[in-house]
């Protein structure tokens, strides 16, 4: 047998203890991706919020989106095959 421990590595040394100039510099770096975080979080909910209320007008890119989806998967909820979308004529008749 090995002296070799089961289950996997052994653990990484202890990290020496931080300056008090790290410690500031770690929580000034932690506020400002807090902020960051709370910025995209406040921007996502407006742009949702704007997006519900110009479909709600029937209006805007989450109406067309959804729209053009019918336009190409219709036929699939319908549940038979594709209905003509233009009447054929033969030549010269109307």
């Amino acid at each position: 047998m090995s002296g070799r421990k089961k289950g996997g590595s052994a653990s990484p040394p202890p990290m020496p203890p931080e300056t008090v100039q790290e410690q500031m510099l770690n929580a000034d770096m932690i506020r400002r991706l807090e902020e960051i975080s709370a910025f995209n979080r406040q921007r996502n909910l407006d742009n949702a919020v704007r997006l519900a209320q110009m479909a709600a007008r029937h209006q805007g890119p989450l109406v067309d989106h959804f729209a053009e989806l019918g336009r190409r998967f219709a036929e699939l909820s319908r549940g038979g095959p594709p209905k003509p979308q233009l009447r054929v004529i033969k030549g010269g008749e109307a």
